[in-house]
């Protein structure tokens, strides 16, 4: 069989992005280049959200071929402005691939790269989140325009939840352009630190102030408004404060120290800040802790869900994070509440912290679900939705093949 080639157009270096660029650069037949807009990310940088330099303790640029194309934004003009490469057209030209892999639509770049594309006659595969609904009529009807216009031009469309093969549908997508290539973080890197730190529970939970018995609650995320720390804490008040009950919440932002703030206005004990966990810490937080919560008041998908699942915890997210559609079962392996009712989610935390055994039966629930969303489905997919979008197969199943080739490979600039 011919080697086939894809390009990935993707902004920058993202943890939970590189796993997958791996996997697919070690099936057999594909040769895959992923382009990117910037190389920030791979180094160490400023994040505003953190707020605090923050460098990836895991490699990002190891395990496949890519290549950062020269930005030129427009200044002034806005975030979407903010990544803009002429040179797109040239190098999707010069690769001779058969396909393009795009990961949105947003800034600049990607619609450099998607006019490109058409114009060169270079089927593309798109896989993203789903978006929230535009606030303002007149938003929403321009988001709409060109939804209308750029989808029914894809070649194939991935879909990372169940519930987007009905918004694609919206848009005059058939089911045959549709493939399953869910959401996912690597699980197995994430069920390795289970396996690591799990030996290590009682020490750690010790280390932030909790006891043995302690029923600790987990939040890991950036201290921002979106995310609504202050419910959690909030619904945290509402437990009995006997002392068998933790809060630990793991994270930095512009928000972090107010919450500290008002978790001591409120006399709580028995809440850590552990501050900012990189990639390879972040799972002594999943290992201390009985459930996680993830208290978003806009979140397209929030990837820490899947995460703290590999560690066979039970979940309780609001009800507009968008994980919660795929991976939370209501009162199987945890619950989604109201966004903003604290209540609600209080009663929540009791009910998964009733008791020792309906806690870890709702964790082995979420351990299972989340192993459905991996990097190798998500690879099975993208593979299928090439061949079709290639001509060298049809396939009109939604569900995933079985599990495809993962994997580290060779490669560099």
């Amino acid at each position: 069989m011919a080697e086939r080639r894809l390009a990935i157009v993707t902004s920058r270096p993202i943890q939970y992005q590189v796993p997958l660029w791996r996997a697919l650069a070690a099936v057999p037949g594909l040769c895959v280049r992923v382009l990117y807009a910037t190389d920030r990310g791979a180094e160490r940088y400023f994040d505003a959200a953190f707020g605090s330099q923050i460098r990836w303790d895991v490699p990002l640029l190891d395990g496949y071929d890519w290549k950062v194309l020269r930005n030129r934004p427009l200044r002034g003009l806005g975030w979407r402005f903010e990544l803009r490469c002429p040179s797109i057209g040239r190098e999707l030209e010069r690769g001779g691939y058969d396909a393009v892999l795009l990961v949105g639509k947003e800034h600049w770049y990607y619609l450099q790269a998607i006019r490109a594309a058409l114009h060169q006659g270079i089927p593309i595969l798109y896989r993203a989140e789903t978006p929230p609904p535009r606030r303002g009529r007149m938003q929403a009807e321009m988001a709409g325009w060109q939804r209308r216009r750029l989808f029914p031009r894809f070649a194939s469309l991935l879909c990372v939840g169940r519930e987007q093969r009905a918004f694609y549908r919206g848009y005059g997508v058939p089911d045959s352009r549709m493939f399953w290539a869910p959401y996912c973080v690597d699980n197995r890197f994430f069920q390795e630190a289970a396996r690591r730190f799990g030996p290590e529970r009682d020490r750690i939970r010790a280390r932030w102030g909790f006891g043995r018995e302690t029923r600790v609650v987990a939040f890991a995320a950036k201290f921002i408004d979106r995310k609504r720390p202050r419910d959690l804490i909030d619904a945290f008040a509402r437990l009995p404060r006997d002392g068998s009950y933790g809060l630990l919440m793991a994270g930095s932002g512009p928000r972090l120290e107010a919450c500290r703030a008002h978790a001591a206005a409120c006399g709580l004990r028995n809440v850590a800040f552990p501050g900012f966990l990189n990639q390879s810490e972040i799972g002594a937080v999943y290992a201390a802790a009985d459930c996680f919560v993830l208290p978003s008041e806009h979140e397209t998908w929030g990837l820490v869900v899947n995460e703290a699942m590999n560690f066979a915890l039970p979940v309780v997210v609001s009800d507009s994070v968008g994980a919660g559609r795929d991976l939370v079962e209501e009162g199987v392996n945890g619950h989604r509440y109201p966004t903003g009712d604290v209540e609600a989610l209080a009663r929540a935390l009791r009910a998964v912290l009733a008791s020792d055994a309906r806690r870890a039966a709702l964790g082995r629930r979420s351990r299972a679900i989340v192993d459905g969303y991996s990097v190798a489905r998500s690879v099975a997919g993208i593979v299928e939705a090439l061949a079709a979008a290639t001509g060298r197969a049809r396939s009109r199943r939604f569900e995933p093949l079985a599990a495809g080739a993962a994997g580290a490979a060779p490669g560099g600039p």
